[in-house]
Order: structure tokens, then sequence, then C-alpha cells
């Protein structure tokens, strides 16, 4: 009598057989094939479900992510332009009314429209080898992308501080303080839960799949989202730091040799002066970067780090962000050099 099957013992199971390993996996690549050919996902279908909720990402990036890094960008270059031209007044009046104008007409020649502007002067440190601080809040409408939930207002600020020549005399002034404005998050509302709720049975009962084409659609436009929020935010982070870059080599640059000056009447820098005022000068701004004095010009490099927000989602945490400025002693300087 011929047996069918291994025979059973406590060594060797049947299954164990090469034989019949072969034929479970044979079972189951059969398996996984009529699965294959019996699913009925279509590509249309999977469009019509994911077209709104696609619709509304191309808006939220279109509108809330472009605009409002846009407009992130534009401010913070608003801030330091306004309060550079603050910081060569001579009285604190004139300085609030310098700032408030160079920042109206940055912002206007930018082509950022602001519901409201609002420009802080601070003018405590008017005096010589002080500084002064600007900041900027602009009110940015978002009323064409109410359907997704978000505020139809959004409140950015800048804030930009600059040196006060030292060689000069100025008058001074308090400033005041700027106030915050918050938005609470939006919420849910009883009808769209509502209807949420009743949509659940239907959405478990749905048989069609995602298709590779969809999941390569979705994760391209979240990949476009990221480029824009997290390039626009750190663009906006290298105009702070190009500005930062400038601000201190202001500072630097005011280290003069006196004595030369005095005894020649040559303006010239004392090296080692100029960077050590051009590094106090970023300390007190919380950042750090590179001095380097070459002549009668101080040249400041600043380097930071930009967290991301959605690239983090591919792996990219961070991105290094460089801002660099010169600047050098002039004789009468009576407006902003280009």
């Amino acid at each position: 009598m011929t047996a069918t099957t291994p025979p059973r013992n406590r060594r060797i199971r049947a299954y164990d057989a090469p034989e019949w390993r072969n034929q479970r996996r044979g079972d189951r690549q059969g398996k996984w094939g009529t699965w294959w050919r019996d699913d009925r996902g279509s590509v249309a279908a999977e469009v019509t479900l994911l077209t709104p909720f696609l619709v509304m990402l191309l808006v939220f990036v279109a509108v809330v992510i472009h605009r409002g890094v846009d407009a992130r960008v534009r401010l913070d270059d608003a801030a330091h332009q306004a309060a550079r031209a603050a910081s060569i007044e001579r009285s604190a009046p004139a300085a609030v009314t310098a700032a408030q104008a160079t920042a109206s007409s940055t912002l206007s020649t930018a082509g950022v429209v602001c519901e409201s502007l609002g420009v802080e002067t601070d003018t405590s440190g008017l005096v010589a080898g002080g500084a002064i601080t600007v900041t900027v809040t602009c009110t940015v409408n978002f009323s064409d992308a109410l359907i997704l939930g978000v505020p139809g207002q959004k409140e950015l600020s800048a804030t930009a501080s600059e040196p006060v020549d030292v060689w000069r005399s100025v008058s001074t002034n308090s400033g005041g303080e700027q106030l915050m404005t918050r938005h609470a998050p939006p919420s849910c509302t009883g009808r769209v839960c509502s209807w949420l709720r009743g949509r659940r049975q239907w959405w478990g009962t749905e048989e069609g799949r995602v298709s590779a084409f969809v999941v390569t659609l979705v994760v391209a436009i979240v990949a476009m989202a990221g480029l824009t929020l997290d390039g626009g935010l750190a663009l906006a982070a290298k105009v702070r730091a190009g500005g930062q870059a400038e601000a201190a080599a202001r500072a630097g640059a005011q280290a003069l040799d006196l004595n030369a000056y005095r005894a020649t009447g040559t303006v010239q820098l004392v090296p080692d002066h100029a960077v050590a005022e051009a590094q106090s000068y970023l300390a007190q701004v919380g950042t750090t970067g590179t001095v380097s004095v070459s002549g009668d010009t101080v040249m400041v490099t600043v380097t930071s780090t930009h967290r991301t927000q959605l690239l983090g989602l591919v792996g990219i945490s961070s991105l290094p962000v460089h801002g660099s400025g010169s600047a050098h002693p002039q004789r009468g300087v009576e407006d902003i050099e280009p």
C-alpha cells in the first residue's frame, strides 16, 4: 500500500516537506491573483470621491500658503526698511513718521494689500549708539478660502531693529507696546459633524480601492504645498537674516579711529572694535554670524536654520539660511543708501 502523504512523527511534520511547501505557496499566489482580478475599484470613482479634497488642497496652497508666505516675506522687508529710515532721523516724532511712511510705501510697492496696517516704533533707543525697533502689523484677507474653515483675516507681524549712528546727537522719546491678536482655531459645526456621521456606513461599504495614480497625485500636491510653505518661510528667514547682517555691519562700521580722524581727517576703522561691535549687535538680536573687516568696510554673514513644517514628512527637517550685509563709514548721511 502506497502512502500519499509523508508519515507523521515528532520530528518531521507533513507540511514541512518541500512538495507541500510548494503547494501552499501556489495556493497563496492563487488567492492574491483572485483578489486583484476581483478588484472593482475604478479610476473615475476614485477621482470623483477625491476631487473635493484635491480642490480644497489646491485652494489651500494657492490662497492660504502662497498669500500668507508672500505677505510674511514682504512684511519682514518692510519692517527692516522702516527701522532703517527711522534710525537716521534726528527726533522721535520724525522717526515715527518716517517708519510709518516707509512701511506703507514698501508694502504698496510690493503689491501687499493689508486690511489694516499698524506700525509701532519704539524710539526709547533713539540715542547715539542705541537701537530703534519697529514692528509692522498687517491684516491679510483670506475670505476667498473660507471653504477650508480658515479665518477670513489673519494678522501677521514682523519686527526689525536698527542701530543708531554714534557720531551724532538726537533727542529721545519713549515708545509704546504692541498688542497682538490671536485667532481661535476653527471648530467643527454641528451640521458638518452630523453629515460626517451619517456617511460613515456608506464609506464602510465602499469597495473601490485607491489606484496608484491617485496616490501619486495626492503626494505631488502635498509636496507642492511643502515647497510653497517651507520654501517661502525659508525665504522670509533669509530676508530677516539679511536685514540683521546689514544692521550688524552698520553697528561695526561706527568703530572709528578717532586719533587718526583728528590728526589727518581720515575716516578709518579700528578692526578689532568693529568686529566686537558687530558681534555685540548680533548677540543682542539673538543670532550668530561671522564678521570681517577689509579696509573701511565691515562685512557680516548671518547663518541660521529654518525648521520645516511639511517637508519634514519627506525627511527634510531643516533648511540652512544665510544672509549677508556690509557697511562703511561715510560723512553727512542724510538718506538711506540704495
